[in-house]
């Protein structure tokens, strides 16, 4: 894995989006970071006693945990954080995430100059935590749709949902064009290989997606039904749950009124 030194803003200026241009002339200079080449294959960094994270530049990263033969994973790419895994706290249900370069990947990594530019000005720091929270959003996402019943409907928004972060709108539709073998997407929709066999030749012939070199099409009328199964809003436990509780709370403060008043 080769090494060369550059500055962090000028790749990553997104960080500095809040600083004036007087600070963003001062932070340049201060804030340097290694480029890592990390090859496909894979990937375990080394990190320095500074080492804050890193950030890739270019490429894929597959980030991934594993229970007995379950697999759950999070494709990662240009300007998403990855943060040191610590082992020790894996926890007893599964393993420490995996890191595995799916593509030739640059890799920024940030250490002791990114944090003492972040003491001065933290919105750098909050600027990061916040592609962490937008990760930790689609990660969600992701393993809210492996809730759905059907295969299918699995993994026609799975497609979708890697194609709103990765695709890009052709006439024939949305394109994602990522080389994702059946196994892969077996895991990412929580689906058998064979099921998931059956549940693309059943999209595919429904004219929901086709396939191409590039990757997978999402049709017209896949991204309608796209739509049709995301409509429905429904609350949800812990909403119902806060519903309730603030109910009672409005209750119980109209019966208090309601004592004191009569003692009046």
């Amino acid at each position: 894995t080769g090494t060369t030194a550059r500055f962090v803003l000028d790749l990553e200026p997104d960080l500095a989006a809040d600083l004036s241009d007087e600070e963003y002339a001062r932070a340049r200079k201060l804030v340097r970071g290694e480029i890592l080449d990390a090859p496909a294959g894979f990937w375990e960094p080394d990190l320095g006693p500074d080492t804050i994270g890193f950030v890739i530049v270019a490429g894929m990263v597959c980030r991934e945990l594993s229970l007995r033969d379950h697999h759950m994973l999070e494709l990662l790419g240009s300007g998403d954080v990855v943060l040191p895994a610590n082992e020790d706290r894996a926890g007893p249900v599964c393993n420490a995430p995996i890191l595995t370069v799916v593509l030739d990947a640059q890799v920024l990594v940030l250490g002791a100059d990114f944090a003492r530019a972040a003491a001065e000005w933290p919105s750098l720091l909050a600027r990061l935590m916040a592609r962490v929270e937008e990760q930790r959003q689609r990660l969600a996402v992701q393993g809210l749709i492996t809730h759905l019943s059907r295969a299918e409907h699995r993994l026609l928004l799975m497609l979708w949902h890697l194609a709103d972060r990765w695709g890009r709108m052709t006439p024939q539709g949305a394109l994602l064009p990522i080389p994702l073998t059946h196994n892969i997407l077996g895991q990412l929709a929580a689906a058998r290989r064979p099921t998931i066999t059956l549940a693309l030749a059943s999209l595919e012939s429904s004219g929901f997606v086709s396939r191409v070199d590039e990757g997978w099409v999402i049709t017209p009328r896949g991204t309608h039904m796209v739509e049709t199964l995301t409509r429905s809003r429904v609350t949800g436990p812990a909403l119902s749950y806060g519903l309730m509780l603030r109910q009672r709370s409005i209750e119980s403060l109209h019966a208090a009124k309601a004592v004191i008043a009569e003692s009046l």
